[in-house]
Parts: structure tokens; C-alpha cells; sequence
């Protein structure tokens, strides 16, 4: 964006799972990194998240209707356009096919961000699961006019049960006084 284009949204940290969603395999190859240590003799490996207890870990699929999809992003498209200060253009004229090239990245965000919290509420509540972790988005597909559909990964409290201690007998010290003389 250059500094003429400018579109004013309120700003908040990035900590649902649709912020995570950034966290794909395309992504982690668009952010590489580079060390200045030699890797020869050294096996380590690099974690871009938290790691899971394979044991507690749940992961859940979530497909959300297209119509539901579109609805969100039209909404986010129409504030884009009113909010807009693109030279040439009066303000909230800006056609929406360049408010869409030009601001792609922010609607996609803002429209994860609308549509993705609900549905997996609602998975879980389904599920009946009692998560413990914050959940990661781990693969995720939305193109335009599909339903999106994303895989989240998360931890649940581990089930155990406790039967049988009904019939533990504990034995009562004597507490009884003695005297002594």
C-alpha cells in the first residue's frame, strides 16, 4: 500500500485462530530464516508453535457455507470502500474491484476473523470438548464463492476416571487419651 492509499480500521492483536491461520506450510516457506551457526553436527529442529500433546490432542474440520462467506466478505468489502482514500477517487466511490486488489490481504483477515470464531465455537460446544490450549489453524482453503473450510488442532483435558474408590477403607488411628503417672 502506498502512502496515499490508506484505509482506517481499528487495530487489535492478532490472537483468534483466524490470525493463526497465517500459520501454513506456504507461509513458513514465505518466511524462511537464515542462521550464521554451522548445522553440521548440531540436529536440532524449528518450532514455529506450540507443541501438542499427541495424547490430548483433538482436531477438528470446519466447513463454512460459501453464502455465509460472501455475505461476510461483502460487508468487509462495503467498510473498505467507505473508509478508502485512493487518489482519483471520491471518497467512498472507489470501485470495489480495486478496493478488492488493492486491500486483498486486510478483507481476507477481517473476513477469517468475521466468519471463523463462530463456527468453531460451535463445533466444539458439538464435540462437547473442554479445550485447554489455544487452538491452531493447520491447513486451511478459502477461494471465492467455495464454502472455507479449515482444520484447527488443540488440546482437551485429558478424561480419567476415578472408580473404585468407594470401596477404599481407611483405618482410624485411636485417639484416645492415656494417662500417665
Amino acid at each position: 500500500m502506498s502512502n496515499t492509499d490508506t484505509v482506517e480500521t481499528p487495530t487489535t492483536p492478532d490472537t483468534t485462530p483466524a490470525a493463526q491461520a497465517e500459520t501454513t506450510p506456504e507461509h513458513e516457506q514465505e518466511h524462511a530464516h537464515d542462521h550464521d551457526h554451522d548445522h553440521e553436527g548440531h540436529d536440532h529442529t524449528h518450532q514455529h508453535g506450540p507443541t501438542f500433546n499427541p495424547e490430548v490432542t483433538r482436531t477438528l474440520e470446519v466447513t463454512i457455507p460459501a453464502d455465509e462467506v460472501s455475505r461476510a466478505r461483502r460487508s468487509v468489502v462495503k467498510r473498505y470502500q467507505k473508509q478508502a482514500r485512493i487518489p482519483g477517487f471520491r471518497a467512498g466511490k472507489v470501485p470495489e474491484s480495486l478496493i478488492r486488489g488493492r486491500f486483498a490481504e486486510g478483507i481476507r483477515q477481517e473476513v477469517l476473523e468475521a466468519v471463523m470464531p463462530q463456527h468453531f465455537q460451535k463445533a466444539i460446544a458439538e464435540g462437547n470438548f473442554r479445550l485447554v490450549s489455544q487452538p491452531q489453524v493447520v491447513d486451511m482453503k478459502m477461494e471465492d464463492d467455495q464454502p472455507l473450510w479449515f482444520k484447527a488442532s488443540f488440546e482437551v483435558m485429558p478424561e480419567f476416571s476415578v472408580d473404585g474408590y468407594q470401596d477404599l477403607k481407611v483405618e482410624k488411628p485411636s485417639a484416645a487419651f492415656t494417662r500417665r503417672e
